[in-house]
């Protein structure tokens, strides 16, 4: 598994709480705290090649192939109570029962949302709570930036690559909150600095 040390990472919030949805979700650490149904962690069942395909028609671009892998794992992801998510297929939009434990549509920010001067092949693949940030992908580089919501620009973060910007956000996000998913920092933002 490609991006296996993030998946552990995540598993560890399985002490306090673990639950598998009719759907296939996977939710780790209940946290109460937040709200009543709340989880720490929440991944989805991997897509399938010609789901993968119908992610690139709905969003109008190829997927890149870093994304494209992880998608193949998992559909998505929130993380961290929602600090960071990745966006993914949404099979329906019923907001009811196991329906409810979906990632964020990978279609709106990229189609109905997307940011005017963003460049055509860019792929808007996921985001940040706290400022409302968003994270893109351009299949030419590699390259994951951070840009604020709605705008083309200015960038506010650089990775080499989708799976470098993963696996230390994981671990960079993982060191703001206790083993029982609170903030040591209740004053602390979750975005990159």
């Amino acid at each position: 598994m490609r991006f296996e040390s993030v998946f552990a990472t995540l598993e560890k919030a399985k002490k306090f709480g673990y639950r598998e949805t009719s759907l296939g979700a996977k939710l780790f650490g209940h946290v109460p705290h937040v709200a009543p149904e709340a989880w720490f962690h929440a991944t989805y069942s991997g897509l399938t090649s010609d789901e993968i395909r119908d992610v690139e028609v709905l969003v109008g671009r190829r997927i890149p192939p870093e994304v494209d892998a992880f998608l193949r794992e998992s559909n998505g992801l929130n993380v961290f109570s929602n600090s960071l998510f990745i966006f993914g297929l949404r099979h329906s939009s019923d907001r009811t029962g196991d329906a409810v434990w979906q990632p964020f549509s990978i279609e709106v920010p990229n189609t109905f949302e997307r940011p005017v001067g963003l460049d055509a092949d860019a792929v808007i693949v996921g985001g940040y709570f706290d400022d409302g940030s968003r994270l893109v992908v351009s299949p030419r580089t590699s390259q994951v930036v951070r840009i604020p919501k709605g705008k083309s620009g200015p960038t506010l973060t650089t990775w080499s690559g989708f799976e470098n910007m993963l696996v230390s956000e994981i671990h960079r996000l993982s060191s703001l909150f206790d083993e029982t998913g609170r903030m040591c920092d209740e004053d602390a933002l979750t975005t990159p600095n």
